[in-house]
C-alpha cells in the first residue's frame, strides 16, 4: 500500500515538472509594466485626479 502511494506521488511531482517546463518554454513575455497584483495597474491611473479616475470607472460597472 505504502509503495502504491509513493510511486503515485512520484509520479504526479514528475508530470508536474514536466508540465510545467514546457508551459513555461511556451509562454510568452508581454511588454510593459510590471503588475501589482495588490493594487492592481496603478499606472492606469497615475497622473490623473480622484474624479477622472471615478469617471473612468464609471463605465465599467
Amino acid at each position: 500500500m505504502f509503495v502504491q502511494f509513493l510511486l503515485t506521488f512520484v509520479v504526479l511531482v514528475l508530470l508536474r515538472y514536466v508540465f510545467h517546463d514546457w508551459s513555461a518554454k511556451k509562454s510568452v513575455a508581454v511588454a510593459g509594466p510590471k503588475p501589482v497584483p495588490l493594487l492592481g495597474n496603478v499606472l492606469m491611473y497615475a497622473g490623473q485626479n480622484p474624479y477622472g479616475v471615478r469617471s473612468g470607472c464609471l463605465p465599467l460597472r
